[in-house]
């Protein structure tokens, strides 16, 4: 809220309301170079014995004239403020870092010219994109804390049912392939395969497992179907990554872009493993909108102990009981099947 607390005042009038004011005014300038003179607000938040924590910069992107009041019973008193909604502007490509020089700068600018062409070099790069195009979409920063999950909530709690089976399945594709004991063997694709199609349901077409060697970048193919037969269904390629590691050993950015840069338009990922999936990684992929599924361990076992106990079978049995077959289609070619 503004700093207008007064009955009798203009709220456009306070020092610090008229300052907002002037800067909403700025921001919102078609002409880059009215833009390019605009402050940037940075953010504090003050905690005790005057600690303050930096939370970012960025500019005002609403403005809106509100009633307040002060007091209370006979003496409350009502008046009118202005409500500034700020954007606060991404940090990513700057390594979630600021560069404080480039404030410096700004502040010699305003003195001296001669600096203005130094500030506009150090300026952060969502800062001159904004500069350029006025678009506060773009630039603004998305937080996604609710939406990622830590390592804890991936895995199965150690010791409990879930725990023991998964524990089972690495070691059954462990000793399938002990040269490669760190990962497990490739036949996991097949029982990441299976997963997917069980968390997806009944829209799930069933696929493939690529060939073990040349995949290009993903595992297992399926299908998902949408709507009735005919002109009103669609389908959609699911491409799959598997990645069979040790509890400890976290999937990184790194290894789901490689299965995410294999998507076409209209078509989703799904990435299974029998470990986690790091912060970073579902950060970047909410924050890039990636259309993947990420099935860590925990699910992995929900869904293997959920399918052997209505199908009355033991784990081994199951794990036997998975296609070994591989395949050198290309993903379009589910599109055609029946």
């Amino acid at each position: 809220y503004g700093d207008n607390k007064r009955p009798d005042t203009d709220p456009a009038t306070t020092r610090g309301n008229k300052y907002l004011l002037d800067q909403f005014k700025i921001s919102h300038d078609p002409n880059p170079e009215v833009r390019a003179t605009a402050v940037p607000i940075i953010f504090f938040e003050t905690r005790k014995q005057g600690e303050r924590i930096f939370h970012g910069y960025g500019v005002i992107k609403n403005v809106k004239l509100v009633t307040q009041y002060t007091g209370s019973g006979a003496d409350k008193a009502y008046f009118s403020n202005y409500l500034f909604t700020f954007c606060v502007f991404s940090m990513k490509k700057e390594q979630e870092g600021f560069d404080w020089p480039w404030i410096e700068a700004r502040k010699q600018a305003a003195k001296d010219k001669n600096f203005l062409s130094l500030a506009n070099a150090l300026a952060p790069k969502e800062w001159k994109f904004w500069i350029r195009t006025g678009d506060l979409e773009k630039v603004r920063r998305k937080v996604y804390g609710r939406s990622t999950s830590k390592k804890e909530e991936q895995l199965p709690t150690p010791g409990s049912a879930d725990d023991k089976i998964l524990n089972q399945i690495y070691e059954y594709y462990r000793k399938k392939d002990n040269s490669k004991a760190h990962s497990g063997a490739f036949e996991f694709e097949g029982l990441a395969k299976e997963i997917t199609r069980l968390i997806i349901g009944d829209a799930c077409h069933d696929g493939w497992v690529t060939k073990s060697s040349g995949d290009g970048g993903y595992d297992f193919v399926l299908r998902v179907d949408i709507g009735t037969k005919g002109i009103s269904q669609v389908r959609q390629v699911v491409l799959g990554q598997a990645k069979c590691y040790r509890r400890d050993q976290r999937i990184t950015g790194e290894a789901v872009d490689r299965v995410v840069a294999r998507l076409k338009r209209g078509w989703i990922a799904a990435f299974v493993t029998t470990s986690f999936f790091s912060d970073p990684a579902q950060r970047e992929i909410l924050e890039d909108d990636y259309p993947i599924m990420l099935i860590s361990g925990k699910q992995v076992a929900q869904t293997v102990r959920k399918y052997i106990y209505e199908k009355n079978i033991t784990l081994q049995e199951y794990l036997d009981s998975l296609s070994r077959d591989q395949s050198f289609k290309s993903p379009e070619d589910i599109l055609k099947e029946e």
